[in-house]
């Protein structure tokens, strides 16, 4: 009943006084209660159990100064304190934040209900001054500068499908969120994640102190343009140290958290960003991953990279048109459906996808004189992407031909075979560049029949593409056919 719930109330706010003075008998029973008492107690007080009911007229405003005064509270115990203890109140945070409370959610006045009188403009005006009045003196000077009803009104507008209206939220929420920017709790939690983020990177830590700034920045009420200018850096932070992480093994807990910090992150920016923007974003650090093992002496980490290398140019080489599932789409398997229906795989931008290509210098450090076969081999997708994209260089062509030189024949192979598939999408110039350099080569070494091969694959697709301008090979063939310094079997197979 109502005298309980007030009971209740002023029980908690004693309690956290008492934290917070420095009261409690002893550092275990601070602990004790930090760790396993207070979010729970804070969970019941702003009504986590159905039965309960928030106080009535005027018991309600200091039912919501109380709340405003706990929430002080904590942020000066949570920044004297370091470790667990301020891991603890971080998770306190996160539940007075809350925009969905039991409290918030049934707390709002009568008239905020009767709605229907009012424009949708006029209303959320009524509503910015109504909040205006319930700040304190020192905060109304520079007005609602954090969090406001129209900043709500605007998120509800970009969400069509959200069965809310601008009165579905208690003033005192606003109030009390606006509140707690004012006297530097969203500039604390910033600074407490980039002590974390420049330090010792834990990122469990990083997780819990990130999860009550994920609650009240994504509460759909915060100034956008705040939001962008606070968190844009700190989101860039996140990036640069959860790369740095990929790199090194992880436990389960902290696997969990990465993957926790990674969502949150992506939420938060999506309060000041469009989807594709993130996405693009996300997409770049999901490459930039791949890059770690690539160029290392271990060949499984240079194979690894690879294979996230040719899963973004399968989704590269897919329209956004494209239906049916990844496994069906393997080039060569066979479409039966696979046990289990994955998903479908999403289009990705090739120009993004080239872009990284050419900033991180993949041709240049995966075609070199001293790379593994088997690299070579796994990595053929990726000059051919590029031609397909007409961002093959003449230099990349070089490099080509150059690691196939002097090489073993099941090398030259995989190379030969590019360089036919190749001659589909090169320019007419970049065929006659490239037969010259092959010629050359050819005529200066004495061929095998993988040479042989080789010009007879050239000549066959280049010549249609010369319109009978150009023999390719063909005389390279010939001479080789009636040439009695050359073995029978190249004579033979040259004929």
């Amino acid at each position: 009943d109502e005298v309980h719930v007030a009971v209740y109330v002023w029980a908690v706010l004693e309690l956290v006084q008492e934290l917070a003075a420095g009261k409690m008998v002893c550092k275990e029973e601070e602990e004790y209660f930090m760790g396993l008492h207070l979010r729970r107690l804070v969970k019941l007080l702003l009504g986590e159990a159905k039965f309960w009911r928030p106080p009535k007229g005027v018991e309600r405003p200091q039912f919501h100064a109380i709340v405003l005064e706990i929430t002080d509270l904590v942020l000066k115990e949570m920044q004297k304190r370091d470790g667990n203890a301020r891991t603890w109140l971080a998770g306190v945070l996160e539940v007075l934040l809350q925009r969905d409370a039991y409290a918030y959610r049934l707390g709002r006045d009568e008239r905020h209900k009767k709605s229907s009188g009012f424009k949708r403009g006029s209303l959320q005006e009524l509503l910015d001054k109504e909040l205006l009045e319930l700040l304190p003196a020192e905060e109304r000077g520079v007005g609602l500068r954090y969090c406001s009803v129209t900043a709500f009104a605007e998120r509800l507008q970009e969400k069509p499908n959200m069965r809310v209206d601008i009165t579905c939220i208690s003033l005192y929420y606003f109030r009390n969120v606006h509140h707690f920017a004012s006297v530097g709790g969203v500039h604390f939690l910033v600074e407490a994640l980039s002590a974390t983020l420049g330090g010792d990177r834990d990122l469990i830590a990083m997780a819990d102190i990130l999860s009550p700034l994920y609650i009240l920045l994504t509460c759909d009420a915060m100034v956008r343009a705040y939001v962008e200018d606070l968190f844009q850096p700190l989101a860039e932070k996140f990036f640069a140290v959860l790369l740095e992480r990929t790199a090194d093994p992880m436990s389960k807990d902290e696997s969990a958290a990465f993957k926790d910090i990674a969502r949150m992150v992506q939420m938060v920016m999506q309060q000041y960003l469009d989807i594709p923007t993130i996405e693009r974003r996300v997409e770049r650090f999901n490459l930039n991953v791949s890059l770690h093992g690539f160029g290392s002496e271990a060949l499984p980490k240079n194979l690894n990279s690879l294979t996230i290398m040719k899963k973004k140019i399968r989704r590269a080489q897919l329209k956004p048109d494209d239906k049916g599932h990844f496994w069906n789409r393997v080039v060569g398997g066979a479409r039966e459906e696979p046990r289990e229906r994955k998903p479908e795989e999403k289009p990705l931008d090739p120009t993004l996808l080239l872009d990284w290509m050419k900033e991180n210098r993949v041709v240049e450090r995966l075609f070199r004189p001293t790379s593994h076969p088997e690299l070579i081999r796994q990595g053929i997708d990726i000059p051919l992407f590029l031609a397909q994209q007409g961002a093959l260089s003449r230099q990349h062509l070089d490099m080509l031909w150059d690691t196939a030189v002097g090489k073993h024949e099941s090398v030259r192979n995989v190379i030969y075979s590019c360089l036919g598939k190749l001659l589909y999408d090169l320019t007419r110039a970049d065929v006659d560049y490239l037969y010259d350099k092959v010629e050359k080569t050819l005529r200066d070494s004495r061929p095998d029949e993988e040479d042989v091969k080789l010009m007879f694959n050239y000549s066959r697709i280049a010549i249609p593409r010369a319109n009978g301008q150009h023999w390719y090979g063909l005389d390279w063939l010939l001479e080789r056919t009636f040439d009695d310094a050359e073995s029978a079997k190249v004579s033979a197979l040259a004929a």
